[in-house]
């Protein structure tokens, strides 16, 4: 299979924000977010995820990325706060500056996870993310499981200590 990386292609907006709203996968990452005061949402997408926290805990700071500023001014339309940026380089936020950075079916996609999977637990105080449940996705760059995350995580271990 071809893989596509211009996601300029990509689904639009509005269609990433159907597809998102058919997963479960927001209950377990709102789950172990639900004490955090900030949440840095890197691929952000549709901006689901910070819809769902505004609902439950309107006080809560939600910054939401992504590379497409389509998406970026998706998101603004919702009355989110977000910005252009890529996954593997968050150098405009200091060290440890969320309570909590979200990853969502993120890493697959990226040319260097490692990268991405660094520079989160950088700026956050506590990570998660989530990998889809199979790898049939012409946009997916990396068969992404936890035994694959492993390997990324062994990889860029020692940019975390």
């Amino acid at each position: 299979m071809t893989r596509k990386t211009d996601y300029a292609e990509y689904m639009s907006p509005e269609e990433l924000d159907a597809e998102v709203k058919r997963h479960e996968r927001w209950v377990p990452v709102l789950d172990f977010i639900h004490d955090c005061a900030s949440v840095l949402d890197v691929g952000a997408g549709s901006g689901r995820l910070g819809v769902l926290l505004k609902e439950k805990r309107p006080s809560v700071k939600y910054i939401g990325l992504d590379i497409r500023p389509q998406n970026v001014e998706y998101m603004r339309g919702k009355g989110l706060t977000a910005d252009v940026a890529l996954a593997e380089d968050l150098g405009k936020f200091a060290d440890k500056s969320f309570d909590a950075v979200v990853l969502a079916e993120v890493l697959e996609h990226l040319k260097y996870p490692g990268k991405a999977i660094a520079e989160a637990f950088r700026v956050g105080k506590k990570v998660v993310w989530t990998l889809p449940e199979r790898h049939t996705d012409e946009w997916h760059r990396w068969l992404l499981d936890w035994r694959h995350t492993q390997n990324h995580l062994t990889m860029c271990w020692s940019e975390l200590n």
